[in-house]
């Protein structure tokens, strides 16, 4: 979050989409950013890589949790990246 934050703060006319995975912290600290820099997060896109065929409920209530606070179209999660 630091890191982000701090390029955020060296190139704050620009806008951003946030790329990761859920195997990690990635939909926490995107969240986290996108409460700090609003007007700067274009997108927040998370892949989903539970080895299950589907989102898990575990994962589901995760991904609201970290999002509560996002609007629902500033984030995406997905599968397959095609």
């Amino acid at each position: 979050v630091e890191t982000i934050a701090q390029m955020i703060c060296s190139y704050p006319f620009r806008k951003y989409v946030c790329v990761g995975d859920s195997g990690e912290l990635d939909p926490e600290s995107y969240a986290k950013i996108y409460q700090i820099f609003p007007q700067n997060i274009a997108h927040i896109f998370i892949r989903d890589i539970c080895p299950t065929g589907e989102c898990l409920s575990t994962c589901q209530e995760r991904y609201k949790k970290a999002f509560a606070d996002v609007p629902a179209h500033r984030w995406t999660i997905f599968r397959d990246a095609t």
